[in-house]
């Protein structure tokens, strides 16, 4: 079964990001969140909590924003693990993370 990760950038910018459950089970949700966490210090990102604390969505906004469009399209590696890591920390078949609205569903 696939499961499905879809990124909007705005102005009908949209890309989906399609997994298999094969791929999905190959990183638990630590790793997954290990990985974000490591992508979002990367790129300079900033948690959106004044106390500093990085939230979920945070994380999945913010290392969306930080690689755009571009990297979605040209590293489909990258596109991956991204979607991987989604899944694994929304314990969802489908997310949502629309950057234009900050919003993870």
């Amino acid at each position: 079964m696939k499961r499905r990760v879809m990124v909007r950038f705005g102005d009908g910018n949209e890309h989906v990001l399609e997994v298999e459950d094969a791929a999905r089970s190959a990183a638990g949700p630590d790793e997954a969140r290990a990985w974000l966490v490591e992508q979002f210090a990367e790129a300079g990102c900033v948690p959106s909590n004044p106390m500093g604390k990085v939230l979920t969505a945070d994380l999945l906004l913010g290392v969306a924003a930080a690689a755009g469009p571009e990297r979605l399209v040209a590293d489909p590696a990258w596109s991956l693990r991204y979607a991987v890591a989604a899944l694994q920390l929304r314990s969802a078949d489908a997310v949502v993370v629309d950057v234009a609205a900050y919003a993870v569903r």
